[in-house]
């Protein structure tokens, strides 16, 4: 009996010692810097999207929402959808202006595009170019070989110019 007894106080003295231990950790945990403030650029931003293969909506895709058809090619910055598109021709631009929210400092665009069956193990490409104000700001491509989608991020960052009034990239 005494030996039970020891071996529930052991237990009791470790595992109080660790949850003293732990709460004191958490009370000492520093507070979350400050997030640095979201200035918008200026400039007018266009984005364009050019694929050398035609887009088509994924028919094996699980549809869960009612958002009308299903997305062949999908750009969004910041959780927040700037295209929406169900059907691509290859070689032709499509483009969405404005587009707004775009920061000074870094930007993310992820893209998604579903490419049809038939090109299936072959190598295509996807290009995505940033427009401020009618000039090219940055450009990316983004490349796969025998998947059957396209997925990636576009980084730009936008810095001010040594004038402080335009925004050049800065990757």
């Amino acid at each position: 009996m005494k030996r039970i007894a020891a071996v529930l106080l052991l237990w009791i003295a470790v595992f109080g010692g660790l949850a003293l231990y732990m709460k004191r950790l958490e009370t000492k945990r520093p507070a979350p810097a400050p997030e640095p403030p979201r200035i918008e650029s200026p400039a007018v931003y266009a984005l364009e999207v050019t694929t050398t293969f035609n887009v088509e909506p994924d028919p094996f895709a699980l549809r869960t929402d009612d958002s009308g058809k299903p997305a062949a090619l999908l750009v969004r910055i910041a959780e927040r959808e700037i295209m929406r598109v169900a059907e691509v021709q290859a070689g032709i631009p499509v483009r969405a202006e404005p587009v707004a929210g775009i920061i000074q400092g870094m930007n993310e665009f992820f893209v998604e595009a579903n490419m049809p069956l038939d090109t299936t193990g072959k190598s295509v490409a996807l290009r995505m170019r940033l427009i401020g104000d009618g000039l090219p700001v940055a450009e990316q491509t983004f490349w796969s070989e025998g998947e059957s989608r396209i997925a990636g991020t576009f980084r730009v960052g936008l810095d001010k110019d040594k004038e402080g009034n335009k925004f050049h990239h800065d990757k």
